[in-house]
């Protein structure tokens, strides 16, 4: 980005948005001849910049020129762009009295042959910028400055654009994630329908067009680079038409990019027309290719045929996919053609990602105010715009640059800010106030009106969060304004009715002006407002709302339907309490239909969650009826219905009008509480729908579908790009459909199937499928990878689905099935993709498979490629079902066994008995959770006995220790667990062990546990009730963070000896115990302690001074304790220390004579001391002790109870 933009330089900086301003101005007026003369001087000077730029490194005379020259143009700018707004403005005012109005005129759009009227002062303005560019043209000569020649600008003409399929940083794009989706899956569908078709030959364009500029090329790119799409064609191939397409140019082109993907770099020799195709027909023939022509520009139908022929001997399903300017262009090539991808302006959220990515650097907090540097745009800005932009910060308040014209300012206190100084910069066109933090930024009324009076040039003003309560009228004068930021401003009441002159206004942010209750009356002139973005209530309180035909995207209560007929470039457009809408003729003035650019529509009924709605309040008919008015053009690529009242679909969304909507990705249809037939198979016919999510429809029971079985040659038509099926909340539905090939994701909760589906046109067959009966039925080809099941309480099986060989499934989550009882009888081995096996709370899950060791057994149980297996109450009757699958994984990395005892054990008897070939090098995190360790004898002998193996002789404690990769293990309730199993130790390897509810565990076993643990960073304990001393923790030397928690009977901590590299340390829930060990002054690295809930806890060693680290310090529940040491005065790092319900405490430590500046909340004749900086104390409930109000240095302060947060103090308060 950088190197483009100084390829083009201060003249592309400057150029562009002059050339746009005479444009503009063009359009709009009859130019007269003196506004001519001075865009003719323009144009001579920027003639030679070119040549400046180059000589301005060796001569300083031409530097001085250069800046002079950049100035005087972005003043031009500023001039024209004031003669195109009056203008504008003007002949607004006259159509008005034509009946023509406001809503017809458009920035880009109508041309009126008015002659320019000019007040004097401009007129002034005019005369010096003509002496201006007469005294810089006079000085070209002098400077030896040249104009381009004919021949060079025929030759820059005549160069042909060039493009390629590689992309440089895909992370460094933003946005167009759902174009390259769709794209994609129209890619893929068609090569999947023509798998099904006996006509094997041809291939169909896909265009992508919009304005230049708008990244066309970037998003094929994208594409092209995919690996999916990459893994389904067969050949592929990048071509840059540009300007002047000719058939033998291209067809090399295509033929060397051929040759090309086989690696083979080698020019087309031929030159004879006939052996060029010959040869190209041979590259395609019998292959599925993709083509991507891009750049594509006019011409003649009959050169495209030529240059297509070659093609046509490629497989059914190839594509040629096109980028273009103008659809005309692509209408021209004569071929089959799907939907075009119109690629317009990036979405508000879109660019404001990629300002934070490219000009700033930093955290953004969680609500959303920028904390950054600037990254290496920085250099650009330099290069460019030099003294143009300045950066106001703390602790920065230098002079500006008086030729400064975009600035922002960082500063936490507005009394920093000189406003008559920065009233100085009249020619300033951004402004943007950001706060670092959360400084208080107060922006007083009569300080704005003094900045809009003076700054007149404004097209930028960003003033979020700055405590606004009005804005002056002066607002309105400010003509060039183009975006206006108030976002957080929760103060302000309203805006000035001067709102209305800001025609060229484009972006307005009012979210969270929460004290906004209505705009002006004038909003409705503002005609080229884009984006505007604030409460729907306060957007349908807008008189003459429809005049805004700019607006892109809107969200407007039902009773403003009327005025959406005319806003013809809505993009998405979301109509909120449709049940203000009272008939049908109300709802088709909206005329939706003719709103051809919205790609996303949200029909939104309110107040009809089940368990608040007042049914008395649906009225099902007229909903029907205005569901149907609002029937969306056929390029609507989102469709969202929630809350509709109505039992029926509205004709549109039925066959066969719904297969107009070619271009439907997404439909979601939720909280509809008597929509009793949904229109489930006509949008199975969608041949390009990919999301379909249907939720809360109480009554919905049948899922209509053509039969595969009747006519096979249907498949091709259901479902054919549907990649995420998702249905929820809807109790009533006993049955689904076979699921479609394509489907990638399937989500099913609180549904209520007894059974899941098979595949669309497969029926099972032992371990796998077969096709079905008919010979046309297409070849099983699943795509599923995600299986997602909940809360489906009459599901009893899910076989249907499983018994299917699905060689992309990667997770399987099935949970709160109360009434599953069995899975597959053939188990899960032929899942070859299988990762993560998730099955929890389903409790009358049985196992019908036999623990058999046979050689088949893997595919009989699971898969290799298995990484995580999690079973959660599921009932012990499952046994160890998974046990010889589990003795040949591979890859299994995570093991989760909780509230199935018997599971577990059978586990871990088992590997006592046999060594796991993978398990101990795999397995990094281990969960048991809910598994008493109890007669282990007896349980052994009962598994052994029924697996016909001889018994164990030692039940080996070693087992947890042969697990020599773990990393994280976790045990909860399940005493005696670690006794049985870790008794030998645990592995050196691990970094996290948490103990949770281990009634029977001592001081003998947990020292056993944690010997040699010397990569352990993480160590909680909680709930050992019987466990009354520590053991030596010394030799854990990575140990960062230890929690000990509910251990009752530990009376003393002297013998814990913890690691130096302790940073974190938590004690709480010990009932009886005195005092804390005397060794923590060791813990020099210690940032963090909190001691709670110890209610015979005495007193504090004084060895705490040795905590030379410590930053925060937290007590609280210690009801005896009575006083804290005075060597707390050397605790330097200390930042925070908080003190809740400990009512004993009579007073804190003291050193009178250090007193120093205390912010204090309350009087006390007691005084305490602690060195650090920027440090609080905080106190809750201590009783009615008198304390003190801050410790006696620089910037201490104590916290009142009733003060809910700590709050940092700088040195210098």
């Amino acid at each position: 980005m950088a190197s483009q933009a100084k390829k083009g330089g201060v003249l592309a900086y400057v150029g562009t948005g002059l050339e746009r301003a005479i444009e503009e101005l063009e359009q709009i007026i009859h130019v007269p001849k003196k506004i001519r003369r001075l865009i003719s001087k323009v144009n001579r000077i920027k003639a030679v910049m070119k040549d400046a730029e180059q000589k301005q490194i060796s001569s300083h005379a031409v530097t001085l020129w250069f800046q002079e020259v950049k100035q005087t143009l972005l003043d031009a700018e500023d001039l024209f762009d004031e003669l195109a707004t009056d203008a504008a403005v003007k002949s607004i005012c006259s159509d008005a009295k034509s009946r023509i109005g406001f809503q017809c005129v458009t920035r880009c759009g109508l041309f009126f042959p008015t002659t320019a009227t000019t007040t004097r002062a401009m007129r002034y303005q005019m005369r010096k910028m003509n002496d201006r560019f007469d005294r810089l043209e006079a000085q070209t000569a002098r400077l030896g400055l040249q104009i381009s020649t004919v021949e060079d600008t025929r030759l820059e003409l005549s160069t042909r654009r060039q493009t390629s399929s590689l992309l440089p940083d895909e992370t460094s794009v933003m946005g167009r994630d759902r174009e390259k989706g769709h794209i994609i899956d129209m890619l893929l569908s068609s090569i999947q329908v023509a798998e099904s078709s006996s006509n094997n030959k041809g291939f169909t364009i896909l265009p992508i067009v919009g304005m230049g500029g708008m990244g066309k090329t970037t998003l094929a790119q994208l594409v092209f680079n995919d690996r999916n799409v990459k893994e389904h064609f067969e050949l592929m191939m990048w071509v840059c038409v540009s300007h002047d397409p000719d058939p033998v140019r291209l067809t090399k082109d295509i033929t060397e990019a051929a040759l090309a993907f086989k690696r083979k770099y080698e020019q087309c020799q031929l030159t004879n027309w006939d052996s060029m195709q010959q040869r190209l027909r041979q590259e395609v023939e019998e292959k599925t290719f993709l083509l991507v022509l891009d750049d594509v520009w006019e011409a003649e139908q009959s050169m495209w045929e030529k240059l297509f022929k070659p093609l046509h001997f490629g497989k059914q399903g190839s594509k040629v996919l096109v980028t273009a300017r103008n659809r005309a262009f692509v209408d021209k090539m004569g071929a089959p053609m799907d939907p075009p991808i119109p690629v317009g302006g990036l979405s508000d959220a879109d660019i404001w990602d990629l300002f934070k990515r490219n000009a700033l650097r930093g955290a953004i907090d969680a609500n959303g105010t920028t904390s950054a540097e600037y990254s290496h745009l920085e250099d650009i800005a330099e290069y460019v715009s030099r003294g143009d932009y300045f950066r106001l910060e703390d602790h920065n308040l230098v002079e500006m640059p008086d030729t400064v014209r975009h600035m922002s300012i960082w500063v936490t206190e507005m009394e920093q800010i000189d406003i008559n100084k920065l009233c100085s910069y009249e020619k300033l066109r951004t402004l943007l106030f950001l706060r670092i933090d959360y400084g208080e930024v107060n922006l007083r009324t009569r300080d704005l009106n003094k900045l809009f009076q003076k700054l007149k040039m404004l097209r930028v003003l960003g003033l979020p969060r700055c405590g606004i309560r009005q804005m002056p009228e002066s607002l309105g004068d400010l003509k060039h304004l183009r975006y206006i930021d108030l976002e957080w401003n929760n103060l302000l009441e309203n805006l000035p009715e001067s709102v209305g002159n800001l025609y060229n206004l484009q972006v307005m942010n009012l979210y969270g002006c929460v004290s906004l209750d209505v705009l002006p009356a004038t909003m409705s002139q503002l005609v080229n407002l884009r984006h505007l973005r604030a409460e729907s209530s306060l957007v349908s309180g807008i008189d003459g709302l429809g005049k805004l035909t700019g607006l892109q995207k809107l969200r407007v209560m039902g009773r403003k339907v009327r005025e959406l007929g005319c806003m013809c470039l809505l993009r998405e457009l979301a109509i909120t309490y449709l049940e203000e809408v009272g008939s049908r003729e109300e709802a088709m003035e909206a005329r939706l239909h003719t709103l051809q650019h919205l790609q996303v529509l949200r029909l939104e009924w309110s107040g009809r969650l089940l368990w608040t709605m007042d049914r008395d309040s649906v009225k099902p008919e007229v909903e029907e009826e205005v569901l149907q008015a609002l029937r969306p053009h056929d390029s609507l690529q989102e469709l969202y219905i929630e809350g509709y009242g109505g039992t029926k679909s509205p004709v549109w969304m039925e066959l066969p009008m719904l297969s107009s909507f070619t271009s439907l990705v997404s439909v979601r249809l939720q909280d509809c509480p008597s929509w009793l037939v949904l229109p489930s198979s006509s949008l199975s016919q969608l041949c390009h729908l990919v999301y379909l999510h249907i939720e809360s429809m109480p009554v919905w029971e049948e899922w209509s579908c053509p039969d595969a079985q009747q006519c096979p040659s249907s498949s091709t038509l259901f479902f054919p790009c549907l990649h995420q099926l998702s249905i929820k909340d809807c109790p009533k539905l006993k049955e689904l459909p076979p699921l479609p090939p394509a489907l990638r994701r399937l989500y099913l909760q609180k549904v209520g199937v007894p059974c899941l589906p098979g595949l669309w046109g497969c029926s099972p067959s032992g371990g796998g499928i077969k096709a079905t009966s008919s010979s046309h039925s297409p070849p099983a080809s699943a795509s599923l990878s995600v299986l997602y099941i909940s809360y489906c309480y009459n599901l009893t099986s899910v076989s249907g689905l499983l018994h299917q060989r699905l060689p992309d499934l990667e997770a399987i989550m099935i949970e709160n099935c109360n009434d599953l009882v069995s899975l597959p009888e053939s188990g899960f081995g032929h899942l070859i993709s299988l990762k993560r096996l998730q099955i929890a709370y389903c409790p009358k899950l049985t196992s019908q498979l036999l623990m058999r060791e046979e050689e088949d057994a893997p595919s009989q149980h699971l898969p290799h490629s298995l990484e995580q297996l999690e079973i959660n109450l599921c009932g012990d009757a499952m046994g160890g079902w998974w046990w010889a699958g589990l003795q040949r994984l591979t890859s299994i990395a995570k093991l989760s066994l909780c509230r199935c005892p018997t599971t577990a054990k059978l586990l871990f008897l088992s590997l006592g008995r046999h060594h796991h070939p993978h398990l101990p090098v795999t397995l990094t995190e281990l969960l048991i959770d809910g598994c008493r360790c109890n007669n282990y004898e007896q349980e052994f002998t009962t598994f052994s006995t029924s697996s016909s193996q001889s018994p164990l002789v030692d039940a080996s404690t070693r087992i947890l220790r042969s697990l020599t990769s773990l990393k994280t293990l976790t045990i909860w309730h399940s005493p005696n667990f670690l006794r049985k199993w870790g008794g030998g130790g645990l592995p050196s390897s691990l970094e996290r062990l948490t103990i949770v509810g281990d009634g029977d565990l001592d001081h003998e076993c947990l020292s056993t546990c944690l010997h040699d643990l010397i990569s352990l960073k993480e160590f909680t304990l909680q709930d050992s009730e019987n466990l009354r001393t520590l053991p030596n923790m010394s030799c854990l030397t990575s140990l960062g963070t230890l929690d000990i928690e509910s251990c009752p009977s530990i009376e003393t901590l002297e013998a814990i000896n913890l690691p130096s590299s302790l940073k974190n340390l938590t004690l709480k829930s010990f009932k009886v115990l005195h005092s804390l060990p005397h060794k923590l002054n060791c813990l020099s690295s210690l940032k963090a302690m909190d001691i709670s809930s110890c209610p015979s806890l005495q007193s504090l060693p004084d060895t705490l001074s040795g905590l030379s680290s410590l930053q925060t310090l937290g007590l609280s529940d210690c009801h005896t304790l009575q006083s804290l040491p005075d060597t707390l005065n050397h605790l330097s790092a200390l930042k925070t220390m908080s003190i809740s319900r400990c009512p004993s405490i009579q007073w804190l430590p003291a050193r009178q004579s250090e007193i120093g500046s205390t912010k204090a909340t309350q009087e006390s004749p007691t005084q305490h001391k602690c060195t650090g900086e920027h440090a609080a104390v905080k106190t809750t409930d201590s009783g009615g002790s008198p304390l003190l109000a801050g410790l006696a240095t620089a910037g201490i302060s104590l916290l009142r109870h009733d003060q809910c947060r700590v709050r940092p103090f700088f040195s210098n308060v």
